[in-house]
This record gives C-alpha cells, structure tokens and sequence, in this order.
C-alpha cells in the first residue's frame, strides 16, 4: 500500500496576503512595528496579487495549506467531543471596566536565547511558552508538584521579531477541552510596545486532577489562527526508511542529552524545534557554499507545526529528515520528520513556513536563483502532516 503521505501533484495559487502577519490587536496603540511578512507584498503593497507557489503532489481534493476555506478539525475531532468554555473572550474586563489578560509568564531575550539570525531563535520561543503553560494549569488547580503535562501538537504563529534584551509578558488561557485534552492559547508580546511576537496554540494532556476551567476559557483571536500551514488531524508519518525512501534528506543525526532533557529524563518540548533548526543549514545550499553570516542572507519562520508522537529519552539516536513541500517566489514550506535511530519509529514531526530574510535591512528578499535551484532538488511530491 502506498503512504498515505503520496498525493497526486496539484498546483494552487494563493494570494500573498495570506503570508503578512497582522498588526497589532490592541486598540489605541498606533501603527504595528515593522514585521516580517511586510516584505512579501508586491511593490505597490498590496495584498491581493496572486504568488505563483510550486506544489509537490498535494491533495486533489483538499487544501494542504488551509487557505481555501478549510477548517482546522483540531485534536480527535471526528471522535472526542469538544467542550467549549463558558467565557468567550480572549481580553477579560474587570469591575472597573479595565482590561484585565492572564499573565502566565514575564521574562527578556537573552543574548544566549538569540541565533545567527539575530532574534530569538525559535526553540526558546517554544521553552518560554511551555514554561507559561505550568503557569496556567497552576490557575486550574494543578500545581508542578502534582503532575505536569504532555504536549501532542502545537501550531505557532510568528509575528515580529525579538532582538536581545526585548522584555516580553506571556498571556495564556484555555480555548477548549477534548476528553483528557486541552486546547491552551499562549501569546508572547513585546511588553514595551504591547504588541504581539508570537502565539502559540497547544495540545496538552495534563498529568492531574484539574479544577474548574471556565474562568480560563479564551477565544482564538485572527492573528493566531493558522494560516499558510492546516492544524486539522494529522496524517499517519512513515518510519525512517520510508521517509528516506520517499526521497527526504537527512538534515540532523544526534542523540538525547542529558540537559536536553527533564527532570524525569524525557526531552523537553522545545527539543524538537531544536533539532529542525539544527538540521536546516544542511538543506541550505545543499550544505554547501558561503554560510549565513558570510552571504548575508539567512531566514525566519513565519509559521510552524510541530507535532509530538512518543517521548525521546536521554541517551536514545534521532535523526531528522526533510523534505520541501512547496517553494513559492520568497516562502519555503518544509516537512521535518523526526525518527528514534535505533528503531526507525516515527517521535515527532514539524510543518514550517520561512522566508529568505536580509540580514542587514531585516527584510523577506526573493530567494537567489542558486540556492533557489537547490531548494528546488527537495521538492518532494505529497508531502505533508
């Protein structure tokens, strides 16, 4: 039987307006910080003109990317029954008529939490938030000392950059219950502008008794919904040498640390992340040629899928392989999937969407037509979560 993550080839057009993360939500504010979707509209600047994106063997009878219409089913939707929370909005008002939010965690970029790039790499943007999240089930009446949480999926929207030294509050809460599972919102904003970095939505399995949840219930504002990539129920991944035989690249080949790990000695969320994000400058060029800093052209993620399968433990093999799904004229969606080296057994698997990104005018640039043509070599047909 052939995978079920071959599709026959379908190519689409979307308008670049569906890669422009929107401005700020907050009223009063002014006018949003310079992001990076800006730079992926057309000269003029605007938003409805059609970008030409190559498709490897999409889905002929759905929408891989969820622009058309689709939506997003969530976490065992065709089973589990969703049970929606009482509260309906994401901005809670006090007696006094004052905006009141859930704050679940406050911090500022360290130079260490910042990459080549120079912002805040994306594994750190994933341990801040997981880092929140305990902070929420504490609201909910599950304290750390009574049992944490396991993460199955999470779709992440980035908005705008954060350089070293931005100060940053976290606000979170719960948008929907499935059995034993939690849809939780976190949004990451710049505390010194108050508009949003990043949002992140989450599957959690928490490990206790929670009390009440409706006084945490939020809704899911525009900005965080998905986008360029679908969060409905995954696909089944194939195991390693199905993915390798599919024709994904091996970008990443490793083992578990210690440090990467939990106290318990299960590697934390943001381990995933970290290892695509490892792996990816052996896509670059065919990992070949000048490096990021010498070219002066690296990227930046607009949008991510990151979906958790079976725990990795300290000491065990990993490896990454990937694919690129679609290439359009300044974006890359790429397939990451991620397998135990000894077993071959699919751990976890991630969606992204980047762009190619001057490093000095901070910037999304069309990609150059040799490392393009590269990129052209992984298209790799129906590949998708």
């Amino acid at each position: 039987m052939r995978n079920r993550l071959l599709r026959p080839h379908q190519p689409i057009r979307i308008g670049l307006h569906l890669l422009v993360p929107p401005g700020t939500v907050i009223e009063g504010l002014g006018a949003g910080a310079e992001n990076l979707g800006d730079a992926a509209l057309s000269p003029d600047r605007r938003h409805d003109g059609p970008e030409r994106i190559v498709i490897a063997g999409a889905d002929a009878d759905q929408d891989p990317h969820g622009v058309n219409g689709g939506k997003s089913r969530g976490i065992g939707s065709s089973a589990a029954a969703c049970r929606p929370l009482r509260a309906a909005l994401f901005w809670r008002r006090g007696s006094e008529g004052e905006t009141r939010v859930i704050v679940i965690g406050r911090g500022s970029v360290q130079q260490e939490e910042c990459d080549v790039m120079g912002h805040m790499n994306v594994r750190h943007y994933v341990a801040r938030a997981c880092d929140a999240l305990q902070w929420l089930l504490l609201e909910a009446g599950l304290p750390p000392s009574a049992g944490g949480y396991r993460l199955h999926d999470q779709h992440i929207r980035f908005l705008r950059e954060m350089p070293p030294g931005t100060p940053f509050t976290i606000l979170g809460g719960v948008l929907e219950q499935r059995g034993r599972v939690l849809r939780t919102l976190v949004e990451i904003r710049n505390s010194a502008t108050g508009e949003p970095t990043a949002t992140l939505v989450s599957d959690i399995e928490p490990e206790g008794r929670l009390h009440s949840l409706d006084a945490l219930g939020v809704a899911l504002p525009d900005h965080a919904a998905p986008r360029g990539l679908a969060f409905d129920d995954p696909r089944p991944v194939p195991d390693l040498a199905a993915a390798l035989a599919m024709g994904l690249a091996e970008a990443h080949r490793g083992v578990v640390r210690p440090q990467d790990c939990s106290a318990q000695g299960v590697m934390r969320p943001e381990g995933v992340i970290a290892r695509v994000w490892d792996g990816v400058p052996n896509l670059r060029n065919g990992g070949k040629g000048l490096g990021v800093k010498e070219e002066g052209i690296g990227g930046a993620a607009l949008e991510y899928r990151l979906l958790h399968l079976r725990p990795l433990r300290a000491g065990q093999l990993v490896t990454v392989t990937s694919g690129l799904r679609a290439l359009g004229s300044k974006t890359a969606t790429w397939t990451h999937l991620l397998h135990d080296g000894e077993t071959g057994k699919p751990v976890a698997a991630a969606e992204a969407v980047g762009v190619a990104l001057d490093l000095v005018a901070r910037k999304a640039i069309a990609l150059p037509p040799d490392r393009r043509a590269a990129l052209e070599a992984l298209l790799v047909p129906g590949l998708g979560l």
